[in-house]
Parts: structure tokens; C-alpha cells; sequence
């Protein structure tokens, strides 16, 4: 078996055994991985922060996206411009989210871009990852910091650096 594949494999896994988690656990975890990212000093000291919008059974990204803007930080979020390519995109407000590709909420197509190195903090979402990540497994993108907590195709254009981190999605 390759390496993709028994990646594949952990990730089916690792969703079936998810997807078997009571709800008021899911509901306690979400406000747990939140509390944790927020009260980090890579987020305290961050200026512009990339979060994914989450969708379905991920993490629930609100509570990180309304404190970043309440703490009058520039919020980043993923616009899907291609199958599988996204653009980084700030927003002022989670009102000007809309149903994008995918049915996941994203920013309006003239929302400003911004480039990777503009970030940093990033929050990234992931099926499952070790308690410390480094930024050497996102080969395609460039920031500071950033933190692994839900799943999804962010891995693609999402920022980086010779960064470790503990990960509040573990």
C-alpha cells in the first residue's frame, strides 16, 4: 500500500469514527478547540488572521471568525475560484457571506484578495493531524503561523513557514 493510500484509508476512518460522536460532545469539542486557538499567542499577536468557514461536520468556525473581527483583526477566508483552487479573501463582516461552491459560505467574487505572506495566523482545516504540526507538510503557500482544525481543501492555498505550533484540533 502507498503512502496516499493508507492516507486514504486513515481519513475514511478517521471520518466514520467521527461521524459516530454524539452531538453534545461535538458541541463541548468545537467550543474547546476555540477557547484553545483564541487564547494562543500566535492568535494574540496575529494582525491578519485565514480561517475556513466551516460546512457539515467540521469544527464550527463561527465563534474563531466573530472573535477575530471583535478583536478588530483583519479576518481572511477562502473564496473557491476553481474546483479545488481558492483565493484568499478579507472580510469586514460574516454578513457578506453567501452560499459559494460546494454550498459553503463564502465572500462576495470582489471582496479584497490578499497573497499568503499577508497572513499571519491560519487556521487549516484537516480530517486528523498530530498534536504539532510543521508547515513543511503544505509545501504551496506562505505565512507565519498556522493552526489544523476541521477538513478540507484549504491545504491548497493556505499560508505557511518554518512554524511549529501545538494543534488545537487534536
Amino acid at each position: 500500500m502507498t503512502i496516499d493510500e493508507e492516507k486514504q484509508q486513515l481519513r475514511a476512518t478517521i471520518r466514520r469514527l467521527s461521524a459516530q460522536l454524539p452531538f453534545r460532545y461535538r458541541e463541548a469539542a468545537d467550543r474547546a478547540i476555540a477557547r484553545h486557538l483564541l487564547a494562543l499567542p500566535e492568535y494574540r499577536s496575529a494582525g491578519a488572521v485565514f480561517c475556513f468557514v466551516s460546512a457539515g461536520r467540521e469544527i464550527d468556525t463561527r465563534p474563531i471568525l466573530e472573535q477575530t473581527l471583535a478583536d478588530g483583526k483583519m479576518l481572511c477566508v477562502p473564496l473557491c475560484v476553481a474546483d479545488g483552487i481558492m483565493e484568499l479573501r478579507a472580510i469586514r463582516d460574516l454578513k457578506e457571506l453567501f452560499p459559494g461552491a460546494y454550498g459553503i459560505l463564502e465572500p462576495p467574487a470582489d471582496s479584497p484578495a490578499l497573497s499568503p505572506d499577508q497572513i499571519d495566523l491560519a487556521v487549516i482545516p484537516c480530517v486528523t493531524c498530530s498534536r504539532a504540526i510543521t508547515t513543511a507538510s503544505w509545501p504551496t503557500t506562505g505565512a507565519r503561523r498556522f493552526c489544523c482544525a476541521g477538513s478540507g481543501c484549504c491545504a491548497r492555498r493556505s499560508p505557511s513557514a518554518s512554524t511549529t505550533i501545538p494543534s488545537p484540533g487534536c
